[in-house]
């Protein structure tokens, strides 16, 4: 295993499951709301349904099944293209789950998505 590929893959591993602990913050943590609730208390056509907020679970799965199967799978040229882009969206979206439950959808959270789009 090339160095290279080791840091991809952990970056990848470790991006997918802050996801998740990051994504659950809220639940445990005073003083923040949870990303469903912030997005429910704005009434516009743009933001979504709390309850769209469900398919995450199924969503971060496939972010932890993808890293993984990057991990065994590293040779792929491929998988190395997309591992860093891969890398960044899922810590750019960990990031994002901090920063909505304590600050809202505010200039920050705006920011992030650009950074990561």
């Amino acid at each position: 295993m090339a160095s290279g590929n080791g840091l991809r893959s952990l970056a990848l591993l470790t991006g997918a499951f802050a996801q998740i602990v990051f994504g659950a913050l809220p639940f445990v943590q005073e003083g923040s709301e949870p990303v469903a609730s912030r997005s429910n208390a704005i009434p516009t056509l743009i933001t979504p349904a709390g309850y769209a907020f469900a398919i995450w679970n199924i969503l971060f799965l496939g972010c932890v099944l993808f890293a993984l199967y990057h991990l065994f799978r590293q040779g792929r040229a491929s998988l190395a293209r997309i591992g860093w882009p891969a890398a960044a969206a899922f810590w750019g979206n960990a990031l994002w789950e901090v920063v909505v439950p304590l600050d809202g959808f505010g200039l920050a959270s705006v920011a992030i998505i650009g950074a990561i789009w």
